[in-house]
């Protein structure tokens, strides 16, 4: 029995959404071994996620094919708020249900196909409505059809609402570029970008609010980007409740409800504009504006204390970024900033002063720039004689692409084999044991030091202790710091199975191999004229042909994982072979 990862891989994975996926994980692993596990048992040391857990729980069962859900009487079922849809049915002789690509509080979100217009399409199931008398439910319906006529470019399109049994499916556009969440804790978002976001997104808000629609749920994972970073709130449909039914009384989630909601007002723009504020002072510093060691200190903060300063923990930002937060979280609804289209105009001003000081900056270093390029001109010499060696990663990028030779090929396996034949940033985190194993634990990419041939046949093993994303890395360099990801044989997502991604791949044939922790996996991949062929335990994954880059080199990688997901693993056994001689064999 897989070790309870509370145990193990939880101390290293501190963010809540990395624990549940582990969780979840060790859940199914041990489902499909025969045990049940309730999420009581697996939430022990981790109280506080509980509730997300039993949802979770309840998608993973309803996302196992022709499987029925089964009553567990000691576990808190959400059975009663939620319509879960078999995956692989067909809904009104239209949409398949392919996967589940989201669940939370307010309902759970799936990819399916739209087989009449042969596009893919998001429907989420809202709270059931069996229990409803038929003119609240007509109420709801119609608030219902009036969300959907939303349309604006900022808002994701609602394209059909379904009752389905006994529920609402909301049937809209699917985006899959990520939410401002995930972007926020990825760090890859300048200050500009942000703003500029946020700008966008109140501009939307103020749409909806002036068709006297309220999204009672605005926080940054209800705020979908593409990939021009262009936002779209999401998740208006579930906005829709019964006023007077006390288990939708409090709608939304905790951190960014207003206190008079936790106090049972309705939703109204005023709190909007509240969760606008919290949107806002959590895409500048990744924190909420109030502490929450407990769900129950994070009411009696929203309530009662005032707002952390966004100047403690970002004093670099403009103050008046600190006076708009503060301007959205006053206590009292009639204190806050009157409309979003407020807030987007205050950003606007903000974003623009924040280029003009930095056009000042730029003309007063003028000046000191000029006195500085005549100070490079004159130490030429000096600059050359005293420059930048080139970095261990740029000397690889440049070299040729090697050719193989039974000459060489017998040197190449042996530093294949060799941890001193490897670069990495972060080279504390592989170590090599007496058998020549390559052990990795942490994060961080170990490069391979030569160049690879275009074609040729390896060999290797990969054993996985401990997380879900181990990767060997194929990327084509230009020798310029410019890489082009080719090839990754392993894990991408969230999940124990190993498969082939890549730009520009096109599969013939795609699978994937599921494998358990401590199982040796012996892989081997082939790549001949812009064709691969990849296969684990003597059986076939993906084959197809790949879009080479002119004049790159193919540069070897290994990886545990990333921050959000870190790993250990070893890789053992390399053998590269010229392929004339692999298809001899």
């Amino acid at each position: 029995m897989a070790q309870h990862p509370s145990e193990t891989t939880m101390a290293a994975l501190p963010q809540d959404d990395d624990t549940l996926s582990d969780l979840l994980l060790y859940w199914e692993e041990e489902y499909e071994k025969g045990n049940s596990i309730s999420p009581s048992q697996l939430c022990d040391k981790h109280p506080h996620l509980l509730d997300k857990v039993q949802k979770a729980i309840e998608a993973l069962k309803a996302g196992i094919w022709n499987h029925k859900l089964e009553q567990d009487p000691q576990e808190d079922s959400t059975r009663d708020f939620y319509q879960y849809l078999q995956l692989q049915t067909v809904l009104k002789d239209r949409f398949r249900i392919d996967e589940i690509i989201g669940q939370g509080s307010q309902g759970i979100v799936y990819k399916a196909m739209d087989l009449k217009l042969d596009r893919y399409v998001a429907i989420k199931s809202s709270r059931k409505i069996s229990n409803l008398e038929p003119l609240e439910k007509e109420l709801l319906l119609e608030e219902a059809k009036k969300i959907a006529k939303l349309k604006h470019p900022g808002i994701v399109t609602v394209f059909d609402i379904l009752e389905f049994k006994d529920t609402f499916l909301f049937v809209s556009e699917l985006l899959e570029g990520g939410d401002l969440a995930k972007a926020i804790h990825s760090n890859r978002l300048s200050l500009d970008q942000k703003l500029g976001i946020l700008r966008e997104v109140a501009l939307a808000l103020d749409h909806a609010h002036n068709l006297g629609i309220v999204h009672r749920d605005l926080k940054p994972s209800n705020i979908l980007l593409d990939h021009g970073l262009r936002p779209r709130i999401c998740d208006f449909g579930i906005s829709i409740s019964r006023d007077n039914d006390p288990a939708l009384e409090m709608t939304g989630t905790v951190g960014f409800l207003a206190p008079e909601l936790l106090n049972g007002a309705t939703p109204s723009v005023d709190s909007d504009i509240w969760s606008l504020g919290v949107v806002l002072f959590e895409t500048l510093t990744q924190e909420l504006p109030f502490d929450c060691p407990s769900t129950g200190k994070l009411i009696e903060n929203i309530l009662h204390a005032p707002p952390r300063l966004l100047v403690d923990r970002q004093p670099d930002l403009p103050k008046s970024l600190d006076v708009l937060v503060q301007d959205c979280l006053q206590k009292l609804p009639e204190d806050r900033l009157p409309t979003a289209q407020d807030f987007s105009r205050r950003i606007a001003d903000i974003m623009q002063a924040d280029k003009n000081r930095f056009s000042r900056k730029r003309l007063a270093y003028a000046g000191a720039g000029f006195l500085a390029l005549v100070l490079v001109i004159s130490g030429t010499l000096w600059s050359i004689l005293g420059s930048k060696k080139p970095s261990e990663m740029e000397k690889i990028r440049s070299k040729r692409p090697m050719e193989l030779t039974s000459q060489n090929l017998e040197q190449l396996n042996q530093q294949l084999n060799s941890l001193d034949y490897w670069v990495s940033p972060k080279k504390e985190n592989w170590t090599q044991k007496p058998d020549g194993t390559f052990l990795g634990d942490g994060v961080g990419t170990l490069v391979f030091k030569e160049t690879l041939p275009v074609n040729f046949f390896m060999k290797f093993e990969l054993t996985v202790l401990e997380g879900i994303r181990p990767r060997l890395l194929l990327n084509w360099s230009r020798g310029e710091g410019h890489i082009l990801k080719l090839l990754t044989f392993g894990n991408e997502g969230f999940s124990r199975k190993i498969g082939i991604h890549g730009s520009g791949k096109k599969s013939e044939f795609e699978n994937f191999y599921p494998y358990t922790l401590n199982q040796k996996l012996n892989c081997s991949l082939r790549l001949h004229d812009g064709c691969f062929e990849a296969h684990v335990n003597n059986q076939l994954i993906s084959k197809g042909t790949y879009k080479r880059a002119n004049n790159s080199n193919l540069v070897l990688g290994l990886s545990t994982g990333d921050n959000s997901s870190p790993g250990k693993l070893e890789f053992s056994n390399f053998e590269l072979t010229n392929i004339d001689s692999a298809n001899q064999n």
